[in-house]
């Protein structure tokens, strides 16, 4: 049996549902000027369409097709059936069934269909599939649209119609379908129980594929339930009201949709392996790139076998640990568990500059952080392979990966769970036999004191067994963090959570309405402080596809954020050809009250660097001298006023550093030269009485952000080639801690 690659992300969107009038980049033109009609029948479809390509589909040639008025398209005989059924369905009959339900197109709309090589159409196509796969060489030949216009539902007495649309795009080998679905307003015809006036309730609508045997099958989240009303707000490649799929081979097992695009390259022929013991890590791994990370520097790493990439010394604890905790050695905690690898399993490590690797790197930064100039120079890629848990006597395995990426400024995490069947060795008192119970892995980020940190939904519960079916970014099985900083915020906070078999905590139920998902507000950590306040976000319940994944409720999860510090000046290191990022947090203003329950600290933070780079040219005692001149002036302002019952305190410093380096090619060789910073700095305290009285609330994040690229200098054996550049950067933050 052949292998389908299918490209899930399984990702909840919240925006509106996209409407039949605004839906012109989600639909693929249509219409009576370019299509055939189907049929205006009661279960009716197309006639036979002999297709002008061979479609590669499950593993199969198909030469023709069928387009069902109830919502599929069919690759033997047309469907008569109006009642949706679950999936996986034996049929003998492959389809893909973009909306299954009853669909009356006598009481209103149209069913229409083409096949094309018309080259705006290819053109179009391309460029979508290259954008989804990563496969720049992708070149569509051949595309067949079917589109469901503004159609009724059977029994109908109201004006209720959807709109939605199939299109196949293949160029021979490969063979991908999208779903667009851009106005869906009933579910259900009256036939299985819907209301003739609404056109909900009673049996839903399914939306999948299903092979002609039905082992190669999917079910999107939300079929055959209420939810299925939404799906036009929902997506599993960030562009709402879009699904898209690769069709071309047969699938393994639903475990494995999504693992080969979910992971990164990784293997024997590629990586170094950890050593094969319990409890035990890589030697130093000495990086070939300085690593910016929770705002420091750092030359070196250790993958650690039970789940974990640390920056100091290398961590042999099997216990996870809830964060924050301070082991003085910072950490990436990708999967905390006690794995031991001399039961089964490898763990393979790599870092690399391979340009194959960093486009791909490349192309998911810009589409988590939509930050278009960033280019990666540095991967790094550890995974851990069918790794076993300690104790074991099952053949239950775990398959993660951390990839580092860095331009040398910015630096990201993807953490990616392609399997994930236990969660718990025996000496933490899981079973032998399951690896289930006891206590269940963390994953996470901790810095150097734990004054940063950031712990995943599910940590130390059983709803870890779920993290591969989870993600902050619409892409199951992966978590994305940016971590240069002293600030650890996802990009996306809205993870689409699995529900679990084990809910501890209450939850909300929607059963109409799109899962929505309350944000925490986020503060800016700098330093250790003791006081930290905790955000709380309710995930509702949402429907999974129906053959693999329990459905049941998510535990509601406790989200900790760290507070800034009240007198603290904090210090911002920035390398010498570094441009500073700007990131403002705007607070709530204060409210005037009765009285001040506590004091009051805002901190302002303002930070602007000018750098400015030159070249010249000159001869000296007739030899030519090629210098390239780098000059940087720093300025940091900060103010930290407190608020007590009775006075106002300000204390004002600022400091402002100078760099002076460059390099001179003399006789084809190059020499370089530098000056240690020189600073001065200043400080003020002004002392005012207090004249009115305060109530704090707590402060609403909304951080935006500025990012200037460096110019690069090229030197070769006779050159250094530059021009001159200047670059002003000023940060900002303010921020207000209870």
């Amino acid at each position: 049996m052949m292998d389908l690659v299918i490209l899930l992300f399984l990702g909840m969107s919240t925006a509106s549902p996209v409407s039949a009038s605004s839906s012109h980049d989600l639909l693929y033109p249509y219409g009576s000027d370019l299509d055939t009609l189907c049929p205006v029948e009661v279960y009716e479809s197309s006639p036979r369409i002999n297709l002008s390509v061979t479609l590669p589909l499950f593993g199969e040639k198909c030469s023709y097709l069928y387009v069902d008025n109830n919502g599929f398209l069919s690759f033997k005989d047309p469907i008569p059936l109006w009642t949706p059924r679950p999936i996986p369905l034996s049929l003998n009959n492959p389809f893909l069934a973009v909306y299954w339900a009853d669909v009356y197109t006598p009481k209103a709309g149209n069913i229409y269909y083409r096949q094309s090589r018309d080259t705006g159409l290819l053109a179009r196509a391309t460029s979508d599939i290259r954008n989804y796969t990563h496969d720049q060489n992708f070149q569509a030949q051949w595309v067949f649209v079917a589109t469901w216009d503004h159609v009724a539902y059977y029994g109908s007495i109201s004006n209720r119609v959807n709109t939605f649309q199939a299109v196949l795009i293949t160029d021979g080998n490969s063979t991908y379908t999208l779903y667009n679905y851009a106005d869906i307003q009933w579910t259900t015809g009256t036939y299985h129980g819907g209301d003739s006036s609404t056109g909900l309730g009673g049996t839903p609508a399914v939306a999948g594929f299903n092979n002609a045997d039905s082992t190669s099958y999917y079910s999107i989240p939300g079929s055959m339930t209420p939810a299925i009303i939404n799906i036009s707000s929902t997506s599993n490649v960030n562009f709402t009201g879009r699904w898209f799929f690769e069709v071309d081979k047969n699938i393994r097992t639903n475990s494995s949709f999504f693992s080969s695009d979910l992971l990164y390259p990784y293997g024997p022929a590629l990586d170094a392996l950890c050593p094969v013991d319990d409890d035990r890590s890589s030697p130093l791994i000495p990086l070939s790139t300085a690593l910016p990370l929770f705002g420091h520097h750092y030359s070196y790493l250790y993958v650690n076998n039970n789940g974990l990439l640390s920056f100091i010394n290398s961590i042999s604890f099997w216990a996870p640990q809830p964060l924050p905790t301070s082991l003085d050695n910072p950490f990436l905690a990708v999967f905390w568990a006690d794995a031991d690898n001399r039961r089964g399993g490898n763990i393979y490590y790599r870092q690399s500059m391979d340009t194959g690797l960093l486009a791909r790197a490349t192309s998911d930064i810009r589409n988590y952080t939509q930050d278009q100039n960033f280019q990666a120079q540095w991967v790094f890629v550890a995974t851990w392979d069918h790794v076993a848990y300690h104790g074991s006597i099952s053949n239950r395995v775990n398959t993660f990966q951390a990839v580092l990426i860095t331009d040398g400024y910015s630096t990201y995490t993807v953490y990616n769970y392609a399997d994930i069947q236990w969660t718990t060795g025996t000496d933490d008192g899981g079973d032998s036999s399951t690896g289930l119970g006891g206590t269940p892995a963390l994953a996470g980020l901790n810095n150097i004191d734990g004054s940063i940190y950031y712990t995943i939904p599910g940590s130390m519960t059983p709803a870890m067994i779920n993290i591969s079916s989870t993600s902050n970014v619409n892409f199951p099985g992966r978590w994305f963090f940016e971590v240069d900083k002293s600030i650890i915020i996802p990009q996306n906070p809205n993870p689409f959570v699995v529900p679990t078999t084990s809910p501890t905590t209450t939850t909300t139920t929607s059963t109409t309405t799109t899962p929505t998902t309350t944000t925490p507000t986020a503060t800016t950590p700098t330093t250790t402080i003791p006081t930290t306040t905790t955000s709380t976000t309710t995930t509702p319940t949402t429907t999974t596809p129906t053959t693999t994944i329990p459905t049941t409720t998510t535990p509601t999860t406790t989200t900790p954020t760290t507070t800034t510090p009240t007198t603290t000046t904090p210090t911002t290191t920035t390398p010498t050809t570094t441009t500073p990022t700007t990131t403002l947090i705007t607070p709530t203003p204060l409210q005037t009250t009765n009285q001040l329950a506590q004091n009051i600290t805002i901190t302002t933070l303002r930070s602007s660097s000018i750098i400015s780079v030159t070249s010249s040219t000159r001869l000296e005692n007739a030899t030519e001298l090629k210098t390239l001149e780098l000059n940087k002036t720093k300025t940091t302002y900060v103010e930290v006023k407190t608020i007590s019952p009775n006075t106002i305190v300000t204390n004002i410093s600022s400091s402002v550093t100078s760099y002076h380096s460059g390099m001179t090619m003399v006789s084809g060789l190059l020499r370089t030269f530098a000056n240690s910073p020189a600073s001065q700095s200043t400080e003020n305290i002004t002392v005012t009485p207090n004249q009115q009285l305060y109530q704090p609330n707590l402060c609403s994040s909304k951080p935006s952000q500025t990012k200037t690229t460096t110019q690069t200098f090229t030197v070769d054996d006779a050159n250094i080639t530059s021009t001159t550049t200047t670059t002003t950067v000023t940060t900002e933050q303010v921020i207000v801690i209870v």
